[in-house]
């Protein structure tokens, strides 16, 4: 009984070493993407989130970064991806959740017109979907607290009022993190150094509770096998 225990628990180790540490691509797809931000993309599907169709691409889903400090790229290029138990704030969640399910309101998901847009104020003319990523991207770097001089906080404005109605909490009660919705970290790490390069949002099952309680196991492990065999 005590070895078949262990056996489950070896089991799960492999099973979630292929979760916590994963080789993947990250590219910028054109006509997804702006200015310094996301859209970016992250392959293959990893995650175990159930994305809608419109924000997967190619082999991999659709994602934006956390940290517009941090520099990623150039790319395409391949990181180890893990994904982390550490929340990310309220409002960035719950954007995420509604653009990776498809349903975030005024999203350009199937449109790639030429669309005139302002970045911190100067004209471009790009994608529609890209435009609506460009305000997204800069929304959720305004939630998480990023500091960048690039920053627009005129294209995240309607953004932020969108997840201020949608969910009656004031600006700063959005930016407390949370794990009340399916989202969570990605850390992306350059394989050959393991130096940290990136942030990005990914959809987990159970609003990322089964992320926590995977680290949990994984570094109580060796504890639970000492007491099996006591």
């Amino acid at each position: 009984m005590k070895k078949t225990i262990v056996s489950i628990f070896a089991v799960a180790l492999l099973a979630g070493s292929q979760v916590w540490a994963t080789s993947v691509t990250v590219t910028r797809p054109a006509g997804y993407s702006t200015g310094d931000g996301g859209e970016f993309n992250i392959a293959p599907v990893f995650t175990g989130g159930s994305y809608a169709p419109t924000v997967l691409v190619g082999s991999g889903f659709e994602t934006f970064c956390l940290d517009a400090s941090v520099n990623i790229g150039p790319l395409p290029a391949t990181y180890n991806a893990t994904l982390a138990a550490a929340p990310v704030s309220l409002g960035t969640a719950w954007l995420y959740y509604q653009f990776a399910t498809g349903t975030l309101a005024g999203y350009a998901y199937t449109s790639f017109a030429p669309t005139p847009i302002l970045q911190n104020g100067v004209p471009h003319t790009v994608s529609a979907r890209a435009a609506t990523a460009y305000g997204l991207q800069n929304a959720i770097w305004i939630l998480e607290g990023s500091v960048a001089p690039f920053i627009d906080a005129a294209a995240a404005a309607s953004w932020l009022t969108l997840v201020e109605g949608a969910t009656g909490d004031t600006f700063a009660q959005l930016q407390v993190q949370n794990n009340q919705y399916q989202v969570a970290r990605v850390l992306l790490t350059d394989p050959r150094t393991q130096a940290p390069v990136q942030n990005m949002l990914a959809l987990v099952p159970d609003g990322g509770w089964a992320v926590m309680l995977l680290g949990m196991g994984l570094s109580g492990l060796a504890l639970i096998s000492r007491k099996v065999r006591a």
